[in-house]
């Protein structure tokens, strides 16, 4: 491939994907190694100086050497797909949680300061947070806790701010 697609469907050219042009051009040698075997298969079984279980031979020989190579290449095609989607989940997740004693802290005082508070309280704090630029932050903090605060940020305490 040249590395462009051309997508018929919305009339666009685009930069071919690499982990889809070698997933794409794994299948197609998949598939030529298949037609590959059909073709021998033939030829062994249509050739009269060969028995045919000798012809049967022949086939099973071939086999196992043509799905190796085709395990190999579908492998590669499939781990280079898988590092560049990992690569990409990494590059476009939230932000990472804090590791730093005083960031695990400034968390764990922000869900302590929202579970103390009643619900209209928080929810105008939460809006607050979320208006002054904090969003990600307040967000993460119920996120990133234990299991039992996540509920302070629950849809219902910070609706519409919680995305």
């Amino acid at each position: 491939m040249n590395g462009v697609v051309v997508d018929h469907a919305h009339r666009a050219i685009m930069k071919a994907d690499a982990a889809f042009t070698d997933l794409s051009a794994a299948m197609k040698f998949a598939r030529e190694q298949a037609t590959s075997l059909v073709n021998l298969e033939r030829a062994a079984l249509a050739d009269r100086t060969l028995t045919h279980e000798g012809a049967l031979l022949q086939i099973a020989n071939a086999a196992p050497k043509s799905g190796e190579r085709v395990a190999m290449r579908l492998d590669a095609a499939r781990a280079k797909a898988k590092a560049e989607i990992d690569g990409i989940a990494k590059r476009t997740a939230s932000p990472p949680s804090l590791k730093d004693a005083v960031g695990l802290g400034l968390e764990q005082e922000t869900r302590a300061r929202l579970a103390s508070m009643p619900e209209k309280e928080r929810r105008d704090a939460v809006a607050r947070a979320f208006s002054g630029g904090g969003a990600a932050r307040t967000r993460d903090a119920g996120r990133d806790g234990p299991p039992i605060a996540q509920p302070l940020l629950a849809p219902s305490a910070c609706q519409p701010y919680c995305g």
